[in-house]
């Protein structure tokens, strides 16, 4: 959204405590990751290392991860929300595709995550006009923007010092057997660090809200943060 004095106070917060200016010249930010996944509730913890880009100028990410299998193997995931387009591909050795998913539903999910890790990319508070925000009530602001004629958002939690501290969707796509269903998420940030003159959160972890358990099935930790001009 362009800088205005109606900004939410809650966003006005966020924006101080990251440090990011009004003229923040930087167009996008690149990680790189260690973490664990679960594929459900009680299976075995996969290791990962990942390189990740967000865009702050329009709605645009790219997560790029290895997951080692057994030696000299290895399967290679990418998450992705480019040019109005969501997808999840997996290959093993990087090149033998197992697995696609593309659609409207993945889409809603993809742009739902974008949303959700702005606190990678702070810029994107200040540089990104396709980003709605309103505070919603005390201490919670949302954030919206339209996907294929279809507006999703997010909602986080932000303290009093102005750190976000959790991002929820009430119905983030989960594809259960080839089907998709509108499943509670919440992701969770903490570890604030000052990296290059910005407050980033160093730790964070994403979970589905299923109605038997929550189930954290990402977790990890930001091993670089850089931003590119």
């Amino acid at each position: 959204m362009p800088w205005s004095d109606q900004i939410p106070p809650a966003l006005d917060r966020v924006i101080a405590f990251s440090r990011v200016g009004r003229a923040a010249g930087w167009t996008r930010a690149e990680l790189e990751q260690t973490g664990e996944m679960w594929r459900s509730p009680d299976t075995s913890a996969m290791a990962f290392t990942a390189r990740q880009w967000i865009d702050a100028r329009t709605v645009g990410f790219s997560w790029r991860a290895r997951f080692p299998m057994m030696p000299f193997v290895a399967l290679y995931v990418e998450d992705a929300f480019e040019h109005d387009e969501g997808r999840l591909t997996g290959r093993l050795w990087g090149w033998v595709r197992l697995f696609q998913q593309k659609g409207p539903e993945v889409n809603r999910g993809q742009a739902i995550r974008y949303l959700a890790e702005l606190v990678w990319a702070p810029a994107a508070y200040l540089g990104n006009e396709k980003l709605h925000w309103e505070e919603t009530a005390e201490g919670l602001l949302r954030v919206s923007c339209e996907v294929a004629g279809a507006r999703v958002h997010v909602d986080f939690e932000v303290d009093s010092e102005g750190r976000i501290v959790s991002a929820r969707a009430a119905d983030r796509p989960r594809e259960v057997d080839g089907a998709f269903i509108e499943t509670p998420w919440i992701g969770r940030f903490d570890d604030w660090q000052e990296v290059g003159g910005l407050m980033v959160p160093m730790r964070g972890e994403v979970a589905w809200e299923l109605p038997e358990v929550t189930f954290t099935y990402w977790r990890g930790r930001i091993t670089q943060h850089a931003v590119q001009i």
